[in-house]
């Protein structure tokens, strides 16, 4: 029904405002049992409102350091593609991803990085997203304390064939 209120009304200052708490409120309720749909309809809207703290609390209760919901990427990557596609230089990947990324697992990281360049339409946006989360991802390599079974099985994956000589 605010979703509705608000979709009907999105010039009211006081309903953008009414809905902008109702979701707040909805969102610090619901952090102790993570409501999935309710946390990726309440970043869509706050993309859509420009309520940039609203939408880093969402992601994160969305996320609960696991490998993001598609729906959720879809969501963000169609945000950015619509924002950023003329300017892909413009876009502050911590921002719009940091959430999606705090995780110790490297999988999740990965995986999740992954997710999004095949997401992306514009090759400028992926290719943008793959320069700036590679360092990231090294960094975070270079300074994990621990690594979880999950880490060690990407390890495995993803180690270079030795090239064997016949001679």
């Amino acid at each position: 029904m605010v979703k509705q209120d608000y979709e009907e009304h999105r010039q009211s200052l006081g309903v953008k405002s009414s809905t902008l708490k109702v979701m707040t409120e909805a969102l610090a309720i619901s952090s102790g049992t993570p409501q999935l749909t309710m946390a990726c309809t309440i970043a869509k809207w706050a993309l859509e409102a420009k309520y940039e703290d609203l939408y880093q609390q969402a992601v994160s209760i969305a996320l609960s350091g696991k490998v993001p919901p598609k729906e959720l990427v879809d969501v963000v990557s169609r945000h950015l593609d619509g924002a950023f596609a003329e300017n892909p230089k413009e876009v502050d990947w911590q921002k719009w991803l940091g959430p999606f990324l705090r995780t110790t697992s490297l999988v999740v990281r990965d995986s999740t990085t992954k997710m999004f360049i095949a997401c992306l339409k514009t090759k400028p946006l992926q290719d943008s997203l793959r320069a700036w989360a590679q360092p990231q991802f090294d960094s975070n390599l270079d300074t994990q304390d621990h690594f979880t079974v999950d880490d060690h099985d990407y390890f495995l994956s993803n180690l270079v064939p030795v090239v064997t000589s016949d001679r």
